[in-house]
């Protein structure tokens, strides 16, 4: 597989992580350092929220590929984008708040944003990709994309991303 002959899947493939990445970068990355400079929250108390929300993510991600097998791909997709559209705002205020609670509830709306957005959409990538894509193919869109082991994972080759 070249990058040429397979031009167009990979950039729509490419374009459907950007949600997950940049909405995974601003909940877990930035949101640390803001927390510390915004709300003046020490750096333990704000790594606290960040370990906790990242700990709430992974069962999150996991119901979340669990309901879009029973009720679609596209209505869970639909509902993530739709629920950071209007929710960021909200959950950012809720951030900006000086207490830890709503700071701590803030954080876990973006988990649940994220979450939804991330359980749903290795299957999309997989079951948009065309018939003759093979397991190698999917690891270099995962390579491509966002070098995350669950695009191995639904190609069954989870034991490909520790020899790259």
């Amino acid at each position: 597989m070249t990058l040429h002959d397979h031009l167009r899947p990979v950039l729509c493939f490419a374009g459907l992580s950007v949600f997950g990445a940049a909405g995974f970068y601003a909940s877990f990355v930035y949101l640390v350092s803001w927390l510390q400079t915004a709300d003046l929250i020490p750096a333990s108390r704000a790594l606290e929220i960040n370990s906790f929300s990242m700990a709430m993510l992974l069962p999150t991600v996991i119901v979340a590929g669990l309901l879009s097998d029973r009720f679609g791909r596209k209505p869970l997709l639909l509902l993530s984008t739709l629920l950071g559209l209007v929710g960021a705002l909200p959950l950012f205020w809720l951030l900006n708040h000086p207490s830890i609670a709503l700071a701590q509830v803030g954080q876990l709306g973006f988990v649940l944003i994220i979450g939804i957005y991330l359980g749903t959409l290795p299957a999309v990538v997989v079951e948009a990709a065309p018939p003759h894509y093979d397991a190698q193919s999917c690891r270099w869109l995962q390579y491509l994309l966002r070098g995350d082991w669950r695009f191995d994972a639904t190609c069954g080759d989870l034991a490909g991303y520790a020899y790259w």
